[in-house]
């Protein structure tokens, strides 16, 4: 709700509660999602049912948990935010700290897998880079990029 403290809610607890922290820093699975929540308008009842919903399916631990999570909130396969969104900070919440996992998650869970990938690879890359070789792998920026 509104009503929440700090950059990013008081109600949340952790780090996020001090000003100067990084808020990337010391969140809980709950936080990213409840976040998301606080930040989501009305007119997106859709993606807030769904977000609703992965703060359900934080419970589920196991290897496949993920399947259960792309089996309920979406894949991205209907190609809308209601049946992407949810499913991508569902991710992100549940392997903070594990960018390559992650994204390897978004691969397996199918459906729209680039979008998944890059949403998940995008908000945790905001504290965690992608694994080394993936970067030596990639494709050269564009110079005009200033990489």
């Amino acid at each position: 709700g509104a009503a929440r403290g700090g950059a990013h809610g008081g109600a949340h607890g952790g780090a996020h509660d001090d000003p100067e922290a990084d808020p990337a820093v010391g969140l809980a699975p709950r936080d990213v999602i409840e976040i998301a929540l606080d930040h989501t308008p009305g007119s997106g009842e859709d993606v807030r049912r769904g977000l609703r919903r992965a703060l359900d399916l934080l419970r589920r631990t196991g290897p496949e948990a993920f399947r259960e999570a792309a089996h309920e909130l979406g894949n991205g396969s209907r190609i809308s935010a209601a049946d992407t969104v949810p499913f991508c900070l569902w991710v992100v919440a549940t392997h903070l700290g594990d960018y390559e996992r992650a994204v390897r998650v978004c691969a397996a869970a199918g459906g729209d897998t680039d979008t998944t990938a890059a949403i998940v690879g995008g908000i945790l890359g905001v504290r965690d880079a992608p694994p080394a070789a993936w970067l030596e792998a990639r494709e050269p920026l564009p110079d005009w990029l200033g990489a």
